[in-house]
This record gives C-alpha cells, structure tokens and sequence, in this order.
C-alpha cells in the first residue's frame, strides 16, 4: 500500500508531482485535459461500480455500494465524481474521482485494481476480527480513504471530526451572537432615529400651528418682511419648545397630547394671584408697568410684595407670558367688568359661608 511519504509534492498547490522509486523521484505523466481526462473518470467510476455493486461474496452476488456513490439515471454520483453533494456543496472530507487524477497520481483505470483488493482485504480482516459490520458497504468514507492511496490528505479521524464540530458549533454560536448584537443595535438605531424624527416634526407641528405662513406672500422674488417675522418667531418658538417636546415625547405622550401640553404652557390661566397666562404678546399699557423675569420663582415673590396687593387693590390685574427668548414678561392690566363681577360673586359667596 502506498504512503504519502512516497509522494513528492508541489509546494505551492499541494498537488502530487512524482513518487519516490528506489529513493529516486520518478515524475508523474501530466494530468490529462479535456475529453481524455472525461474518459478517465467514467473508466473509472465504472471500475469502482461496477467492483462494489457486484461484489462476489460467498457465492451471492450482493451490492456494497451507498446509495450516494451509485449512479442516477444512468449519470454517474456527484460525490463519487467530485466529493460534492447534491446541490452542488462540497463533501467536507472527501474528494472524488477527478481529484484522485488532477490532484493525485491516478492516470489509468488499472491503478484502481490493486487499490481496491487491497481495500477489500483490509474490509474482510476487520470483519473477521469483528471490527467491522457484516453489512459494510462503500460510502464516503471508503472513497476518501481510497483517495489518500493516490497521495491525497489523509481523511480525519473520529476524534478529529468531533473537535472540528466543536469547533464549528462555537464559531455558529459566536456568529450567532454577533448577529444578534449586530441586529440589536441596528434596531435601537432605528428606534431612536425614530424618536429623533417624530420629535421634530412634532415641533414642527407646534410651530406651524402657533405661527402658520396662511396669507403671507411667499413666492415673490424676494422674501416679504411678514415672512421673515413669522419665520423669526418659529425659530424662537422652537428653540424654546424643543426640550418640552422631548422630554414628553421620551415619557411616552403622544403627539395630541404634548400639543396640549404646549398650548397649556402658553395659555394657563394664572388665578392665585389675579392674573392671566397669555400666549398671544401684549400692547404697551396705559399705566406703562411691564416686568421681566428669569425664573418663575422670581414671579412668585412680586405677587406677595406690598406693590403688587396694592395693585390689585386698585382693580388692577397681572398678565404673565412666556416670552419667545425664555424670559417671563408680567404687565399690569387694569380688571374688566367680567374679572369684577367674579371678584363681586366670589366675596359674596365666602360671607354667605
């Protein structure tokens, strides 16, 4: 039985170059193209189906050869051809025929012959011994193991494959987990980019509502002074506004809900202390008083001092807004009827009580 040691190899494709005779390297015949290396395959598949689908054994004839490595419609096996699989996928450790020659030393169908007696001899010592089932046949296997006699790879061992399993099930898992990783994060991206463009068109919403462009002249050649105001007032608007909508949007509002919050922020009624929360700017008032302040806290504290219950002692009243560069704007205003009347009710009331 040849050896692989007996091969001489090509050391940049692996492929066998000669053999050694009498430790003399003894050059193989090139590998033959075309219809001559078509016609050596077929002999030889032949050779080996017919050898292992008519095996004489004990007077009977009885077929020894798999199912895959048998022909099909008269065409022989893909995998005794070529080590491939149906659809076309390589047989992990095995190389068929065609190899045996482009790869290998085989170069004529009566190589084959010694090959397999001494195959089939190796079959029946093991069977003897009980090392082998009684109902062997030729499968994969067998062929790679054939293959190595013509200066192919040895095919690996039990041991071998199940480490390479190991092997591969961990590199799946690993793939797995990277494209789940990979998947998750694509999809956080994706919400997020979501929320990012829904809280900008939500302040869009607003500012569109709060500051329409309806009647104003934008197709001119030049932009009209209305148009660049109402542009100028949703630049603040939405400055001022962005952080509200985001901090709603992340707790879950919907949109219909954080307009309302927005409409609020603009239009609540302040009734604690006489005044009203207005969205729309005031015109300079009679008495000229207009405050500005920073902070809400600011605002608290000038309604409990003495000149501001000395103002609404004399029937006057604050408006507070929030203006559009953050600042809060209180103008006094003097009561109307309808604030009188209720002021008028209300006292009656607390007596009555």
């Amino acid at each position: 039985m040849n050896e692989k040691r007996e091969f001489v190899y090509s050391q940049k494709t692996g492929k066998v170059l000669g053999t050694y005779v009498n430790d003399e390297v003894v050059p193989l015949p090139p590998v033959p193209e075309g219809k001559v290396l078509v016609a050596l395959i077929d002999e030889c598949c032949s050779t080996l189906e017919d050898f292992f689908g008519k095996f004489w054994e004990s007077g009977k004839i009885t077929n020894r050869i798999c199912s895959d490595l048998r022909q099909v419609d008269g065409q022989h096996s893909e995998l005794l051809m070529d080590g491939m699989q149906r659809w076309g996928v390589q047989h992990p450790d095995t190389k068929g025929v065609r190899s045996w020659i482009t790869e290998g030393s085989l170069r004529s169908h009566d190589q084959l012959i010694p090959v397999i007696n001494e195959f089939v001899t190796n079959i029946q010592f093991r069977q003897r011994n009980r090392l082998a089932k009684a109902d062997w046949v030729f499968d994969p296997d067998g062929l790679a193991a054939m293959g190595v006699k013509f200066g192919l790879p040895e095919p690996p061992t039990q041991e071998q494959r199940a480490a390479k399993s190991v092997e591969n099930q961990a590199q799946y898992e690993q793939h797995c987990k990277y494209a789940n990783e990979e998947h998750n994060r694509m999809a956080q991206y994706e919400r997020e980019s979501e929320i990012t463009r829904r809280k900008k068109k939500v302040v869009e919403r607003i500012c569109a509502l709060f500051f329409p462009f309806d009647g104003i002249d934008i197709d001119g050649e030049t932009l009209s002074p209305e148009y660049l105001a109402m542009q100028q007032r949703r630049r603040q608007l939405r400055t001022s506004i962005t952080n509200f909508v985001g901090f709603s949007v992340d707790e879950g509002e919907d949109d219909d809900e954080i307009l309302k919050g927005v409409t609020m922020l603009k239009e609540i009624r302040f009734a604690g202390f006489g005044g009203d929360w207005l969205s729309a700017p005031l015109d300079p008032l009679d008495s000229g008083k207009r405050m500005f302040f920073t902070k809400p806290a600011e605002i608290v504290a000038y309604y409990g001092s003495d000149e501001a219950q000395k103002l609404l002692d004399a029937d006057f009243k604050f408006c507070t807004q929030l203006m559009m560069d953050g600042r809060w704007s209180v103008s006094v205003v003097a009561k109307t009827e309808d604030d009188l009347a209720r002021e008028s009710e209300i006292d009656a009331e607390g007596e009555r009580k």
